[in-house]
């Protein structure tokens, strides 16, 4: 990825670090401009990756693969029942209600904190 994994979605439900390899934005390009045995060459950490470390892109595949629905729909009415039964976990629908219910609780958490210290003063947001 050439963003932050904080800004990926499903950060409780998705390892991120475990299943991506990150490239410097500012290095995105350069394999336009230089052969991919160069070092600063994105693609050699990729090449690196395939022939150097194929325990770590293992475990990368297997990562991606439990990911998988998580970042899928599906019509949870038909599938969590009778394809996954019970205990399944949520697919990217009910990952992103998971995820927004998470994080308005957290929310909560916070202002009351706040509100119990503050002890008359406003909340700043």
């Amino acid at each position: 990825f050439v963003v932050p994994l904080e800004y990926l979605p499903f950060p409780d439900l998705v390892a991120w670090d475990e299943v991506s390899v990150q490239v410097d934005p500012a290095h995105f390009w350069l394999h336009l401009f230089y052969p991919r045995q160069h070092p600063d060459s994105p693609l050699l950490r990729l090449h690196t990756l395939a022939t150097r470390e194929p325990e770590r892109l293992a475990r990368m595949r297997a990562g991606l693969a439990r990911a998988r629905w998580h970042l899928q729909y599906h019509d949870e009415r038909d599938q969590l029942s009778t394809l996954h039964g019970e205990g399944t976990p949520p697919s990217a629908g009910l990952a992103l209600v998971h995820h927004l219910t998470a994080a308005a609780a957290k929310r909560q958490e916070v202002l009351a904190a706040h509100s119990a210290g503050a002890a008359g003063r406003p909340a700043v947001l």
